[in-house]
């Protein structure tokens, strides 16, 4: 029998009123290639997958944002037996609130035009296609 460690994350499409997607820029190691990938990260036990992303998105970009609706989820084996489960959200960037830090990551607000010319993961996966559908909805019964 295997064993693995299970991860937990909410990730997070955040759109700005100019209906950019907020992303935050990684650099592939064995390449220096840079990449984009959402916002977000793990659960804390406890915490609502909201909660968690809501958290993530200020502390990795500096934004403040609401979720609104579940879009996607993947369940994938990552490196040393780690089972990962990524819930995707789309939400809203708080325009009113103003950038509170420089968050832990570089990021940048990137266009529907722009999307098409970046490399970003999950591949095959679009925000401003999962932004259009309707969602899931996602019930919580934790507290935060």
């Amino acid at each position: 029998m295997n064993r693995y460690k299970i991860r937990i994350s909410a990730k997070g499409f955040f759109f700005n009123s100019k209906d950019e997607v907020l992303l935050v820029e990684g650099k592939r190691k064995d390449r220096g290639k840079v990449y984009y990938c959402a916002p977000g990260g793990g659960v804390e036990d406890g915490e609502s997958m909201n909660s968690a992303l809501e958290r993530e998105l200020v502390e990795e970009t500096g934004y403040s944002g609401k979720t609104e609706k579940f879009v996607f989820c993947q369940d994938y084996f990552g490196p040393e037996k780690v089972r990962s489960l990524e819930v995707f959200f789309a939400g809203t960037i708080d325009e009113s609130i103003e950038k509170k830090i420089e968050g832990d990551h570089k990021s940048r607000f990137i266009s529907k035009e722009e999307f098409d010319n970046i490399e970003f993961y999950p591949e095959r996966i679009n925000p401003f296609e999962l932004k259009g559908k309707e969602g899931i909805e996602y019930i919580s019964y934790l507290n935060s």
